[in-house]
């Protein structure tokens, strides 16, 4: 059946789209209750903790049209094998190629992570269901299960179909992406002393071989809002030359953030410091505010909105052979972002934030959607202690360009994340400094 061409979007889902999942799963199974036992339906139809459980095991799609999800598919990881579950499509949107459209976007997927086959498991009365496998060219097989909690099951299986990684490989011999997250314990207001704990930290992902280390939003300050004024750089600042002499006698390209004064503009900004001792800025697009419910986090500080202006520069950075893009916090909020990051030929994002524990669990589902759906290695730099009156959550990550997390931090304390390309995969190391 030829696709009907309309507005449905397939995106990576987040932890706020949970509830619509389920939703969607129960819609969608609703009518063959009977043919299921109840804890074989109960399976069949999670609800909204369990969507978040198989968020932090893997990637969930969702096709959506102006807001109202339609169909879903998800999938786990084990080894070779890429194992697809939660397979739907709302009874009023089949027979639109929705269903067909999602199990291209996971072979695409396991095909860019490496893997060598999808397996699936059905049961025999999902007879629509299986005429698409068949045609999307799975196959059954005799590998189990063969129930569900007493429904009876078979699976199917196809061959994923390997990515030409030679241009990849010639790429990395030209020059690896050596990538880390630096996560940093602010001292409020104190220049100097966090300037050397970048320092110290830089020079410890060097030797651990980075050629980029990027720091948390508003790294060289911490996130005082109420101060920002008075503590604002320009975009020559002083203060920046013990980080431009490090990169220069290291090779390094450095990424600290800090609050930046544009002629009368007041921004929130990462200074960009390459090796030839060149200086870009980048300015964060979109402000953010934390809600009421940080609260349980600590103190919540005032909008960015009502100290800064939303800024538009955007540079390219070179990483090896291949050009990165830089967020900051809030930025990563808008799925445009990173989706014209990689128009642009971005191979890497890199995200400097500031994430309290309540909200990272949500934040990191939304980077390794962002990671598998545009094929980008992501980086997240965070702080590793309190800043601004709130709680930090640490846990400084690098994701793979398939979703997989290579690297993370621990949830508090200073270190550095670091992730090496090789031909033959990454090689990581996690330093707590």
């Amino acid at each position: 059946m030829a696709e009907e061409k309309t507005d449905i979007e397939i995106r990576i889902a987040g932890a706020a789209d949970a509830s619509a999942v389920a939703v969607l799963l129960h819609h969608s199974f609703v009518s063959y209750r009977d043919r299921y036992t109840a804890a074989g339906f109960l399976a069949t139809t999670p609800k909204q903790p369990h969507i978040l459980t198989r968020l932090s095991e893997g990637p969930i799609w969702i096709a959506e049209q102006r807001g109202t999800v339609l169909g879903t598919v998800s999938a786990v990881s084990r080894g070779r094998t890429l194992y697809i579950r939660g397979m739907a499509v709302l009874p009023a949107a089949r027979g639109r190629g929705i269903a067909a459209r999602l199990l291209r976007e996971v072979e695409k997927f396991a095909s860019a992570g490496g893997c060598e086959r999808l397996c699936l498991s059905t049961t025999p009365f999902l007879s629509e269901a299986i005429r698409l496998y068949t045609r999307s060219g799975f196959q059954r097989s005799d590998e189990g299960p063969d129930d569900l909690y007493g429904t009876p099951l078979f699976s199917m299986q196809k061959a994923v179909a390997p990515v030409d990684r030679s241009a990849a490989e010639s790429n990395i011999a030209a020059g690896p992406r050596a990538i880390a997250v630096a996560q940093t314990c602010p001292i409020a207001g104190e220049i100097a002393a966090n300037l050397e704990e970048h320092l110290r930290l830089a020079h410890r992902a060097a030797a651990e071989g980075a050629r980029l280390v990027v720091f948390p939003e508003l790294s060289l300050t911490g996130y005082e809002i109420d101060r920002a004024d008075r503590l604002a750089f320009v975009e020559d600042d002083p203060r920046l030359a013990p980080l431009a002499d490090l990169a220069a006698s290291r090779s390094l390209t450095l990424i600290a953030g800090a609050p930046v004064r544009l002629g009368s503009r007041l921004h929130i900004g990462a200074f960009i410091l390459f090796p030839d001792r060149r200086i870009s800025l980048y300015t964060k697009h979109r402000l953010g505010a934390f809600s009421e419910d940080a609260r349980c986090d600590g103190t919540v500080p005032p909008a960015e909105s009502t100290v800064f202006e939303p800024g538009d520069r955007n540079p390219e950075i070179p990483v090896g052979a291949h050009t990165a893009a830089v967020a900051i916090c809030a930025d990563v909020g808008q799925p445009l972002h990173p989706k014209r990051a990689a128009e642009r030929g971005a191979w890497t994002y890199l995200a400097s934030m500031f994430v309290i524990p309540s909200e990272f669990r949500r934040d990191a589902a939304r980077l390794r959607g962002y990671a598998a759906e545009h094929s980008m290695v992501v980086a997240l730099a965070n702080f590793g202690a309190a800043s601004g009156g709130l709680a930090a959550a640490g846990r400084s990550s690098i994701w793979s360009a398939s979703g997989k997390r290579l690297v993370q931090l621990g949830p508090s304390g200073a270190g550095v994340a670091v992730a090496i390309e090789h031909a033959q995969g990454w090689r990581t190391a996690a330093v707590a400094v």
